[in-house]
């Protein structure tokens, strides 16, 4: 008898433990699956499926309304391209623990596109919208992940703030005519907070055929970094920031961006940085400006940036109001700016009587293979740099000098052209208030390839040469809508 309840008890004991065992085993199985779903264009359905890897739902819109229910907060698109006949709104957040994840599967490519047959069938140009949840509160904590959007996405709104939303690597291709209101783009932040965009892509290959703006900053933005992008092909602006605020604390850098119908970079809100860009053949490169009610992008850092063969290089928009005061343009690299009678620099306040907006140039390389103009004051008078020196007491340090460009024997028109010369950053003169020389820092890669990264720290300029003599200071005759002041030759 006490034999017989001996076992009893062990088999008890034995079986907890497999329970146990079991539960512990099972319990990582499940939560696998749950933290994990999967859509597949081909071999999923919405009906049947269960968003498993292996028996998946079928549409996009399926899996995101399953996302963040249950703790399920990664959803991996398998290969394929999926057609959106709507937009799609995200009801749900993630936390910063766990936030809600939108991805393409490892090593596969995902297209999502409003068009059918080459023709948008939704009325919007937005794939995705990222706004509120049911209870009308903000959105926080989603990164969307290595998809290609033939469309765009839009995050935020006038009435919510969105938070901890980020773009990452991810193709946003602009096809067709305008399909929203007024200023379309690829990416809207509206009303967002420590958001970011960084290693995308977002194009057009005829800009003939769109009416698109890249990436449109809208007021209520705070703390948005946008970096390590490439941005062409628009018919508008690249980066536009509109209606900008004080406290909106923007940083611009690392961005590639070339072959636009319109500026480069265009912002209105204070204290942006705007850094180690690389900005080519646009009708005008960065441009702070005043806009009405805004208060105009005043104490903005403009820094470390190539421009590169458009209309105008940098603008500190010209106003009398007082507004755009303290902008800081340092180690920028200018080369070829300035066609059409502008000066790679044009900048409003050259006087101390009325326009000493207390705005600082220096440290900055102006170069043009023709024109000997660098500057464009607020009324039209272009200077070479020397008589810009003397007019308004800025840019002592800064010089005219050919970057010499490093293209590669193929005549490549990558992003690897823009490396200056080893000659160029031997001088003392071509460093700049940091060390580093001027100009945005390029990377070699592997592949040989190249990419933007801030420069840590420059040689010593005690340690490099003096540079070699300048450009003439001597004035060519000016373009004829232009007007040199009066007693200058």
């Amino acid at each position: 008898m006490m034999k017989k309840r001996f076992y009893g008890k062990r088999g008890v004991l034995l079986t907890i433990v497999m329970v146990a065992w079991l539960a512990f085993f099972c319990w990582g199985c499940d939560s696998n699956e749950i933290k994990q779903i999967y859509v597949s264009a081909e071999a999923g359905d919405d009906e049947r499926g269960k968003g498993t890897q292996t028996n998946p739902w079928k549409t996009i819109a399926k899996g995101i309304v399953e996302l963040g229910k249950d703790g399920k907060d990664t959803l991996l698109i398998r290969a394929g391209s999926y057609y959106v006949p709507g937009e799609i709104q995200m009801r749900r957040s993630g936390s910063a623990e766990r936030p809600l994840v939108i991805r393409s599967f490892p090593g596969e490519r995902v297209v999502l596109s409003n068009e059918w047959d080459g023709i948008c069938t939704t009325g919007s140009r937005f794939i995705l919208n990222i706004k509120r949840d049911d209870s009308y509160q903000g959105l926080e904590h989603i990164t969307i992940e290595g998809i290609h959007f033939i469309g765009g996405i839009t995050v935020g709104g006038s009435d919510q703030t969105c938070r901890n939303i980020r773009l990452e690597s991810c193709t946003f291709t602009a096809h067709g005519a305008d399909l929203g209101p007024d200023n379309p783009s690829l990416i809207c932040l509206r009303g967002t907070e420590d958001c970011s965009v960084r290693n995308c892509t977002l194009f057009c290959d005829d800009p003939r055929q769109n009416d698109f703006s890249g990436i449109k900053i809208w007021s209520g933005t705070k703390r948005l970094i946008v970096e390590n992008n490439e941005i062409y092909g628009l018919a508008r602006k690249g980066i536009d920031n509109k209606h900008g605020k004080p406290d909106q604390a923007l940083v611009i850098r690392n961005n590639y961006i070339h072959d636009l119908n319109e500026r480069a970079v265009n912002v209105n809100a204070d204290g942006t940085v705007i850094e180690n860009n690389v900005i080519h053949h646009c009708p005008a490169g960065i441009n702070i400006w005043k806009e009405s009610g805004s208060p105009g992008g005043s104490f903005s850092r403009i820094n470390h940036n190539t421009i590169v063969d458009c209309d105008i290089g940098i603008m500190l928009e010209p106003e009398s109001s007082g507004k755009l005061r303290g902008c800081r343009v340092t180690n920028n690299l200018l080369v070829n700016c300035g066609r059409g009678g502008f000066g790679a620099l044009n900048i409003s306040p050259y006087r101390k009587i009325p326009y000493a907006h207390g705005h600082y140039s220096n440290h900055n390389c102006f170069y043009h293979a023709e024109a000997r103009y660098s500057v464009r004051d607020r009324d039209d008078f272009l200077y070479n740099l020397p008589q810009w020196r003397e007019v308004s007491g800025l840019d002592a340090a800064s010089i005219e000098m050919d970057p010499g460009f490093m293209i590669g024997e193929d005549g490549e028109t990558s992003l690897c052209r823009f490396r200056v010369s080893e000659e160029f950053s031997g001088y003392a003169q071509t460093r700049g208030d940091d060390g580093c020389t001027m100009g945005a820092n390029l990377v070699s890669m592997p592949d040989g390839g190249c990419r933007l990264a801030l420069c840590a720290g420059g040689t010593k300029v005690s340690d490099v040469p003096e540079p070699r003599k300048e450009s003439s200071a001597s004035t060519p005759s000016p373009p004829l809508d232009v007007r040199i002041p009066a007693g200058r030759k």
